[in-house]
């Protein structure tokens, strides 16, 4: 179940679990949709969950993503962001403080929104979005029978994701996906001990074409393709070309064979 949830918080995605079997053969549960068998799995980015705080955040973000229930699952992505910030006094005002932040496209158009309406959106998603789903004994509540709170919550759902995205991130240490990828550490690999941190922030800053630097490269240098599960190593590789532009370099290897290879970052 922990790598369910890894899985789902790594590739932001949907994932149900249908039924419970067992046996030497993947089995058919009744549901032919999507069905895929394959041997190999990237395990790049994936969560490792060892502290249980960690684990239980991502199982109620992985339950928020799975269902289709938009009253249930805007309690499921609170219930994550409530496991993230613990202090039940501090969220209002972490989420006024991260609010800009916010880098979902429809969760800033709704936060847009809702401050156009003079909405203190710290509020509004406790006692407009949390309450309203946990408690049917007092107003407000969101009936399910209502088209307008079925709407409003479908439109708020993305707003709530992201919070507890960047709650996870900030109060658990856990990295987004695409944190991840703007760091650019796949890329980096193997050039970390060539490129000082500041000319790596320089070009993180898009300030790459503008600066000027000097990076020692060796003679020759050794590639490691990958494939799936295997690798490929290419050796006696040379620079013969450095490319700079706003983000990042490129360097045009050449193999001793003439094979030219150009590797990014």
């Amino acid at each position: 179940m922990r790598f369910a949830s890894a899985l789902s918080w790594r590739d932001k995605g949907k994932l149900e679990i249908v039924a419970w079997t067992g046996g030497n053969h993947p089995r058919s549960m009744g549901i032919m949709r999507n069905n895929t068998v394959t041997d190999y799995m990237s395990s790049d980015f994936l969560p490792l969950l060892t502290d249980d705080t960690c684990a239980t955040a991502l199982a109620f973000y992985r339950e928020g993503v799975s269902l289709d229930n938009p009253f249930y699952a805007f309690l499921s992505f609170y219930k994550a962001f409530s496991v993230a910030v613990s202090d039940g006094r501090a969220r209002g005002q972490w989420i006024k403080d991260k609010k800009n932040n916010i880098d979902d496209p429809d969760a800033k158009k709704r936060l847009e929104e809702l401050e156009s309406n003079d909405v203190d959106v710290s509020i509004y998603l406790y006692d407009q979005g949390r309450h309203a789903v946990a408690h049917a004994d007092r107003e407000p509540f969101a009936n399910p029978d209502s088209t307008d709170d079925h709407f409003r919550f479908s439109c708020d759902l993305c707003l709530m994701r992201n919070f507890t995205e960047l709650a996870i991130e900030d109060k658990l240490g856990i990295k987004r996906r695409c944190t991840i990828s703007r760091e650019h550490l796949y890329e980096l690999e193997g050039f970390r001990n060539l490129i000082s941190k500041e000319i790596i922030d320089c070009f993180k800053h898009g300030e790459g074409t503008n600066a000027k630097f000097e990076i020692n490269i060796p003679k020759f240098s050794t590639l490691l393709a990958q494939k799936r599960h295997e690798q490929f190593p290419l050796y006696q590789m040379k620079i013969l070309q450095t490319i700079c532009f706003e983000h990042g370099l490129v360097f045009d290897f050449g193999s001793p064979h003439g094979v030219k290879y150009f590797v990014p970052f």
